[in-house]
């Protein structure tokens, strides 16, 4: 279900959105929706296992163009469920694959990080990311967005050996604990002039 809180977020990335300058030519914003599931979260962040189904996601993705279909991209979204909530923080690169001046499919890879939070606890950690999609534009400034990414949250790391041999290199072995996230969304994405 859609909040007052991801309505206002929303609201104040289009609003950010049409503040950018004119001199920044073809940045695109998607506000997006969708749906996000996995994830389960372990005594590490919340306590007792949580693993949820899949919840509603909402946020927004703002892509700035390089070259030859080549954007960077920053990307924000946020999944409540129960007293539980997610936030993807992400920046890294989207490649185009351009069929046509209407049909774009890309693939993207982010780094970022996730907020859990539970109660009045928040909780930081490193995200890496990657998926793809497709625009499809009705005109040179509007069109649609659906897209598809996996994300995995690192919740934490411990090494518990380190091996040496005369002369060789030290090896560490380390332990690292994961919650795997898909997430699929849609949304309008609008080319700023």
């Amino acid at each position: 279900m859609v909040g007052m809180r991801d309505m206002t977020i929303l609201s104040v990335a289009l609003l950010a959105a049409s503040a950018i300058p004119a001199s920044a030519q073809g940045i695109e914003i998607a506000p997006i929706a969708g749906g996000r599931a996995g994830g389960a979260v372990f005594t590490t962040i919340t306590g007792p296992h949580v693993d949820r189904g899949s919840t509603p996601a909402l946020g927004v993705v703002f892509d700035v163009p390089l070259q030859d279909g080549l954007q960077v991209e920053g990307a924000y979204s946020h999944q409540h469920s129960g007293d539980l909530t997610t936030d993807h923080w992400q920046a890294g690169g989207l490649q185009e694959y351009i069929v046509n001046n209407r049909v774009r499919p890309f693939v993207t890879g982010v780094l970022g990080v996730t907020r859990y939070g539970i109660g009045g606890d928040n909780e930081v950690r490193f995200l890496v990311g990657g998926g793809g999609g497709i625009k499809l534009w009705s005109t040179s400034r509007v069109g649609v967005r659906a897209d598809g990414r996996l994300f995995v949250t690192v919740l934490d790391a411990d090494g518990t050996r380190m091996f040496c041999g005369a002369g060789a290199p030290c090896f560490i072995q380390v332990h690292v604990h994961t919650a795997w996230q898909g997430e699929f969304t849609f949304g309008l994405v609008f080319k700023l002039p």
